[in-house]
């Protein structure tokens, strides 16, 4: 069993409620720059820590084991939503499909 452990803050940016805006011009939605930009960085740390931690590749068939502990910083925060977003980075890096995550 592989394991990799990751620690990061909560953010905001990083919750679905905030990765789609809408314009107001002709009313299209469209993905947040902000929102790509700390995916993008959050899959970078998760691979650098692979490679840090000599953890091999994955295996896409296989079921992965995800524990994650969310500290919101106060009540209105979504921390389902934050969660959605973290095991899209966590899929993106290791190359399983978010439906293998137990």
């Amino acid at each position: 069993m592989r394991i990799l452990s990751l620690n990061f803050p909560f953010n905001s940016a990083l919750s679905e409620n905030n990765r789609l805006g809408y314009s107001g011009r002709s009313g299209r939605m469209y993905a947040k720059n902000e929102y790509k930009q700390v995916q993008e960085e959050l899959s970078y740390k998760i691979k650098s820590q692979m490679k840090t931690l000599c953890v091999g590749a994955f295996d896409p068939r296989k079921r992965v084991f995800v524990t994650l502990t969310v500290h919101r910083p106060n009540n209105s925060s979504d921390a389902s939503n934050f969660i959605k977003s973290i095991n899209d980075a966590i899929s993106r890096s290791i190359g399983v499909n978010d439906n293998l995550f137990d």
